[in-house]
């Protein structure tokens, strides 16, 4: 089962459920008496040495430090028979961050210890476990060399993984016997491959090179240890069917061709738990339009677009890519189920909490075309007229109003913008949300309507008007 990793792009079963996704909405900007975020909500930032990192919204409505990842120990060094090296330790579990494509940052927590090496094989001598564990992407240093195996004929016990190096930006590989990315660690004809020996279990492990194109159809034999492989060629690997390249999501920019964005699983090949930050590069696609970008294939290239397979999910973050639908019922208003991924809703609809409670379970929205909405313009808060995507075309009536996707999910500082930002709203019930209004941590105060707000008086911010602070208006 593998379902895309929201706060790992987890977020986004079958093979191919997104991840599980932020589910508030926040504005505002440098100002005093507005909320930048509703509590608990987490976005993705930009920290020391412009490591991607992510930042929770506090119980005040502000956001906490720009937190970019934990030391990954492994495990202590072990004894080591023939070919007792240790694995190197991982990096730190990924973190809440969101935005598929550019990948989820280190996070907080310390990662698991390396997997050990193979315990050595009763032979000639007792000579073993002559070579350092390899580090984690994340991690510094190497870990310790194991020690000799005992005697002759018997096989030393497998070494334990090297020390993990120091807090880092997390690394795509982790230790292992072969590196999945870089495609290395094999002998010359092999490619690094995965093996479900079991469900929800398996291994890398260098094998043949497979058959099957990128891009092409690709399966897995049956589970097990000579036959849990898929027949993709070397340097991807099958996902949902098709043959896709292994990718570091970690990386900012990722290594993804133009059109494809790098997106993370949890249950996929390689990474089982969508700590490890290797990913798969998908394309990416029009939330609105739900066409492909490559090559404007619509429902994301789906073989019935009437009866869509794949869908263009997103978003937490910047990121857009063709992924698998999970539900083609999941509109307007219908709760989103748990647990909860950025594909738990139909195409053109994610999961968003319903109102300010941090506990709220979160229900599908849809996706609009905001047009510019203030005291002097208030008819234009439903979304852009004639468009075919206002809230009330998506099946989100008043009092929803289509809000700008920047300030729903891209109020950062500093503003990084996406393609999306001033493009794309979200139908947002305004007033369900509350925010605290005199900083004494008591959320007091209903959200204001896009069609009270003044386009150019600062009651809410000192740097943007009433209008662009609550994300009425594109960003300036």
């Amino acid at each position: 089962m593998q379902q895309r990793w929201s706060w790992h792009f987890a977020p986004r079963a079958s093979l191919g459920a997104l991840a599980i996704v932020a589910v508030g909405a926040c504005g505002g900007g440098d100002g005093n008496n507005i909320p930048r975020c509703i509590p608990g909500q987490s976005v993705a930032c930009v920290g020391t040495a412009t490591c991607a990192g992510n930042q929770v919204c506090k119980a005040d409505g502000t956001f906490g430090a720009c937190t970019c990842g934990g030391a990954g120990t492994a495990g202590n060094a072990g004894t080591a028979g023939a070919t007792g090296g240790g694995a190197g330790g991982t990096a730190g579990s990924t973190g809440l961050t969101v935005g598929a494509g550019i990948g989820g940052s280190a996070g907080t927590n310390a990662g698991p210890g390396g997997r050990g090496g193979s315990a050595g094989s009763a032979g000639t001598t007792g000579a073993g476990g002559a070579t350092a564990g390899t580090t984690g992407t994340g991690g510094a240093t190497a870990g310790t060399t194991g020690t000799g195996g005992a005697t002759a004929g018997t096989g030393g016990a497998a070494g334990r993984g090297g020390t993990g190096g120091a807090a880092g930006t997390g690394g795509a590989t982790g230790g292992g016997v072969c590196n999945p990315v870089a495609q290395t660690g094999c002998s010359a004809g092999q490619r690094c491959a995965w093996i479900y020996t079991a469900q929800g279990a398996g291994h890398e492990a260098c094998l043949a090179d497979g058959t099957v194109n990128l891009g092409g159809a690709c399966g897995y034999g049956a589970l097990g240890e000579t036959t849990g492989f898929d027949n993709c060629k070397k340097g991807t690997a099958c996902i949902s069917g098709v043959c896709k390249t292994i990718c570091d999501a970690n990386a900012v920019p990722d290594a993804c061709p133009t059109n494809y964005l790098c997106g993370r699983y949890a249950g996929a090949p390689f990474d089982l738990a969508g700590t490890l930050g290797i990913g798969f590069c998908d394309p990416t696609c029009n939330p609105l339009t739900q066409t492909r970008d490559t090559d404007g294939a619509a429902a994301c290239g789906s073989p019935n677009p009437s009866a869509p397979s794949l869908g263009c999910f997103g978003p937490l973050g910047r990121s857009f890519t063709c992924a698998p639908v999970i539900s083609t019922t999941k509109t307007q208003g219908v709760a989103a189920g748990t647990p909860t991924y950025i594909n738990s809703c139909a195409p053109g609809f994610l999961p968003l909490r319903p109102d300010s409670g941090a506990s709220s379970a979160p229900v599908c929205t849809a996706f609009c075309r905001p047009a510019a909405t203030s005291s002097a313009s208030p008819s234009n808060a439903p979304g852009q007229a004639g468009s075919g995507f206002t809230c009330p075309d998506k099946g989100a009536a008043s009092p929803n109003e289509c809000r700008y996707f920047w300030w729903m999910f891209e109020d950062t500082n500093p503003f990084m913008p996406s393609p999306n930002s001033n493009t794309l709203g979200v139908c947002f019930n305004y007033p369900n949300y509350r925010f605290d209004s005199n900083g004494d941590m008591t959320l007091d105060m209903v959200y204001p309507s896009c069609a009270t707000l003044s386009p150019t008086a600062h009651n809410y911010d000192l740097v943007l008007t009433d209008a662009e602070a609550w994300g009425c208006v594109a960003h300036p």
